[in-house]
């Protein structure tokens, strides 16, 4: 209480083992985050570990890929062969630079349908045309990707903090 987990960007990072309590495939991530570069993308939550590639993941100041948006959010769930995935995507300057924003991010296996939100307003959405389970059994990360990761961007970092992070097991 009172305190958060401060990212540098260069070198900080927190890495959990994967978990069947972490396993999620309809999902709700969400946390309070305090960016403090909106210049390159910076992971918040990705799934995957060294020679993986991340199933699940949640991302500012891309739209995906290498490109850089700044303040935008960016989601991804992948199923567990990797032939299907959803994107979600918001506009740029959604996510304010150096005060704290609430983002979130919903999958619902029912629906087929993702939703990212940014201090209670939804600001993007996508359908799937075919179901995703994602393989999420995989190390999770917070505020950073797997340096090894079959990923592009890998060994990128947070700049900023996080706090009250929170991984929910459906789509809230």
């Amino acid at each position: 209480v009172g305190k958060a987990f401060v990212f540098n960007g260069d070198t900080s990072l927190i890495t959990m083992p994967a978990s069947e309590s972490l396993a999620v495939s309809n999902l709700t991530f969400e946390g309070w985050i305090f960016p403090t570069d909106i210049n390159q993308p910076r992971p918040i939550i990705d799934y995957g570990g060294g020679g993986q590639a991340s199933p699940v993941h949640l991302w500012i100041n891309t739209s995906g890929f290498s490109s850089s948006v700044p303040g935008a959010i960016h989601a991804v769930i992948r199923d567990r062969g990797g032939a299907n995935a959803l994107e979600v995507n918001s506009a740029a300057g959604i996510v304010v630079v150096n005060q704290w924003n609430h983002v979130a991010f919903t999958y619902d296996t029912a629906t087929l349908t993702g939703v990212l939100y940014c201090n209670g307003f939804q600001v993007g959405t996508a359908t799937s045309t075919t179901a995703i389970v994602p393989q999420s059994f995989a190390p999770l990360n917070l505020g950073y990707r797997d340096a090894d990761s079959l990923e592009i961007l890998g060994g990128y970092r947070f700049a900023g903090l996080l706090d009250e992070i929170a991984i929910y097991n459906h789509a809230l």
